[in-house]
């Protein structure tokens, strides 16, 4: 290691460095204090010496923010570059007990995007409230590439779909 060259790390290279620490963080599943674990920092020091690691604070402030800005224009451009969209969901508890509901957008290639991922604990799953929520999200793309509404066949989605059907 004493033969190692450490030179600065320019700043669109550490930007790019902090957005993938996120993403590894977040799809391995790792709380985001790991990165202010000593050994970790330790770890990181004897890989590249003029690296700080940033703190769990920064990356669930500004990076989380940067990194989400550019995922929703991922999902944009994906929106407007397809010819059809068909908007499907499914609801859920999650390990909180929390009742949610996400929104996945599939173009014509059948390729996904998961565009939300709503929290309805307080919410009544009436028929009607699935309606307009999957209104709400449709509206979001506009109503000229629309082809399909997908869900499970639960009363309160059953109602939704029929109601989709009726606007249409």
């Amino acid at each position: 290691m004493e033969s190692f060259v450490d030179k600065s790390i320019p700043p669109n290279e550490m930007t790019a460095i902090h957005q993938q620490l996120l993403r590894a963080l977040l799809s391995a599943n790792v709380p985001f204090s790991f990165v202010d674990n000593p050994e970790v920092i330790k770890l990181f020091k004897m890989m590249r010496p003029s690296y700080n690691l940033p703190s769990r604070k920064w990356i669930s402030t500004e990076i989380l923010d940067q990194v989400h800005k550019e995922v929703d224009r991922e999902i944009q451009k994906f929106a407007a570059e397809a010819k059809f969209l068909t908007l499907s969901g499914d609801g859920w508890t999650n390990i909180s007990k929390q009742s949610m509901v996400n929104f996945i957008i599939t173009n014509e290639k059948r390729q996904s995007q998961i565009w939300k991922v709503e929290n309805f604990s307080n919410v009544h799953h009436t028929g009607n409230i699935m309606f307009k929520a999957y209104k709400e999200v449709g509206m979001e793309f506009g109503t000229d590439k629309w082809i399909g509404f997908v869900s499970d066949n639960g009363p309160d989605m059953a109602k939704a779909q029929r109601l989709m059907r009726e606007v249409s």
